[in-house]
């Protein structure tokens, strides 16, 4: 997938309401059996906080069950829900064979999706988060 950072946007929607179709887009487009960091969903939708404010749109959209937000990890490939939330989160990738290891992570060398930046432009800058 490439970066939304030259993708035009509507004019319609608020800078907020951008940033939020953005982030719901790229969860939306991450392969069965696959993660993705939060860094690299803000660095695909070309937000400018990138990993915070990518982990700010999945936990407040009331979009995000209509994308597989499961499927977003911290760059440690841990969850960073607790409770039933990261209960759920942590069945919904095994149904799909996404497996922890034994320190509870996910190995992201195995099971991460488009791991290194997409934006010729931006790819000196990507720091991971």
């Amino acid at each position: 997938m490439a970066c939304m950072c030259d993708s035009s946007t509507d004019p319609l929607l608020t800078e907020s309401s951008q940033k939020e179709m953005k982030t719901l887009t790229v969860v939306k487009h991450v392969p069965r059996g696959k993660v993705v960091t939060y860094g690299m969903v803000g660095h695909l939708a070309c937000l400018p906080r990138r990993a915070p404010l990518a982990g700010q749109v999945l936990a407040r959209s009331s979009l995000a069950d209509a994308v597989p937000w499961h499927r977003v990890v911290s760059s440690q490939g841990i969850s960073p829900l607790r409770g039933q939330g990261r209960t759920e989160q942590h069945a919904r990738r095994a149904v799909k064979g996404v497996r922890l290891d034994r320190r509870n992570r996910i190995d992201l060398t195995e099971y991460g999706w488009c791991s290194s930046p997409p934006c010729k432009r931006d790819a000196e800058h990507y720091d991971g988060e």
